[in-house]
């Protein structure tokens, strides 16, 4: 594709996620932040994504944790090429920036121009996890954007998403309309031979 067509793309995507469409998927109501918190496993991301910052990557997590000014903490983890390939992470963090709307939040890396959509748009049932950070904590989430250009399905437990919460997390994203090339799920590789570090503490980011 001519560098010129391939501005005018990025160009387009850029302006869809800034103006967010008039028809912007629904976020989760009545979001609690609360029960958002912990340590989550991804199940699955987008094209883009899987093509750049988490290309051929394995044993993706994250954590967010609660910091004193109020933002999510941020850490990002993965391996690359197999589950003991090599290691890397990203620290960062999370807003709301508008409090009547808790489930649009979006996210700051210093690596990144500007601070990214992240909507969580579909949360599973409230779970006892043993985690005191967030119980009872949900389950499983699925987090997109206004144009619904970027997915990602996390899940607290891997095994226990695919026995109880994959047909009906499919079938949303399809109904959604999560089916499109750059949309669509690209799902993690997540063996149990995946390992994780344990996130630094919120005031250290």
């Amino acid at each position: 594709m001519p560098c010129n067509q391939l501005f005018l793309a990025a160009a387009a995507i850029f302006a869809l996620l800034v103006c967010q469409s008039a028809l912007a998927i629904d976020v989760v109501p009545n979001f609690n932040v609360t029960a958002y918190l912990g340590r989550w496993y991804q199940i699955a991301d987008d094209f883009s994504s899987a093509a750049t910052f988490e290309k051929d990557a394995w044993c993706v997590a994250a954590n967010y944790a609660l910091r004193s000014d109020g933002k999510v903490s941020v850490f990002n983890q993965q391996t690359v090429g197999g589950a003991q390939g090599p290691r890397g992470n990203i620290t960062g963090y999370a807003y709301i920036p508008d409090p009547k709307v808790p489930a649009k939040l979006k996210v700051h890396f210093s690596v990144a121009p500007v601070d990214a959509p992240y909507w969580v748009v579909s949360v599973g049932p409230r779970v006892y996890t043993g985690s005191s950070i967030c119980d009872p904590c949900y389950d499983y989430a699925v987090v997109s954007d206004g144009a619904q250009i970027s997915l990602f399905v996390l899940t607290r437990d891997v095994n226990r998403y695919y026995r109880q919460y994959n047909a009906t997390v499919s079938r949303y994203l399809e109904e959604q309309g999560f089916n499109k090339p750059w949309n669509k799920p690209i799902y993690t590789p997540q063996p149990p031979q995946c390992t994780f570090n344990p996130a630094p503490p919120p005031s250290e980011f």
